[in-house]
């Protein structure tokens, strides 16, 4: 009989599988592709790092067989990854990861649950219709060249040498531009992308050509709206949709389908 528990440190192989698993080849544009993975699992399971991570692992006979990762903010449950083994899907172990992760948490019926899809997980978004969660939003991931530079110009640089430290251990790692006293959160992915999620830094030629400066064989990956988002030299590799319902509303669709499957 399928169980559900709390995830350890000695889980750490088999959730960074899973992921990876999950992702496929559009993990190379998040923290998922990056080579210090199963380090930065570890930590979260840990408790080392803020935002923490919850990990909750769903079990037959011992063995781990899926996989769900959770965040609670300002109210909000939001489900970051969820994730089963090919053999026991459709049998009722991604609706005993949800209703695990609602239980550990507890939110109010009215407290927001949200999650975030690929466009083309036709499975994930069937299944989420299914459980009464509908589209909130659309993203575009896209790749662009930087324009070349000969200097960092008036831009300002927080935090490289912590997140170089960062950078080795986990493969990425964080900086902050400050430029004309607005601050700008950029992100670095293994050796191949800068990424943000600022459609402001876009318009910014100062920033473009200090990241250009840091690190010229780096591209630029940004993760807007459609409407935020300039397409001009940019290159489309994904498209995301956030899902999201009320938690009452969640645990009601979890319910009938569990009841579905006698669980």
């Amino acid at each position: 009989m399928p169980s559900t528990r709390l995830a350890t440190p000695d889980d750490t192989r088999f959730i960074a599988s899973c992921l990876q698993q999950l992702l496929g080849s559009v993990r190379r544009y998040t923290i998922v592709g990056c080579a210090g993975l199963e380090n930065h699992i570890r930590d979260l399971i840990r408790g080392d790092h803020q935002p923490n991570s919850t990990f909750i692992l769903c079990t037959d006979g011992g063995a781990a067989c899926g996989v769900s990762e959770w965040r609670m903010t300002e109210g909000r449950v939001h489900l970051n990854h969820i994730f089963v083994i090919s053999q026991r899907r459709g049998k009722g172990a991604g609706s005993m990861l949800l209703r695990e992760g609602l239980r550990h948490f507890d939110p109010s019926g009215d407290a927001l649950f949200s999650v975030d899809s690929f466009a083309d997980n036709r499975r994930a978004s069937d299944w989420y219709a299914s459980l009464g969660l509908t589209p909130a939003f659309g993203r575009s991931w896209r790749v662009r060249p930087l324009p070349t530079a000969a200097s960092l110009g008036d831009v300002h640089v927080d935090g490289l040498v912590e997140a170089n430290q960062r950078h080795r251990q986990f493969g990425f790692s964080q900086i902050t531009l400050e430029i004309d006293g607005k601050k700008y959160e950029i992100g670095r992915l293994g050796e191949e992308y800068f990424r943000t999620t600022s459609a402001a830094f876009l318009k910014t030629p100062a920033g473009l050509s200090a990241l250009s400066r840091l690190d010229p064989q780096r591209k630029l990956l940004t993760i807007l709206a459609d409407d935020d988002e300039p397409t001009s030299g940019a290159i489309e590799v994904a498209r995301s949709i956030r899902y999201q319902t009320t938690c009452g509303h969640l645990r009601s669709g979890l319910s009938a389908t569990l009841q579905a499957v006698g669980s």
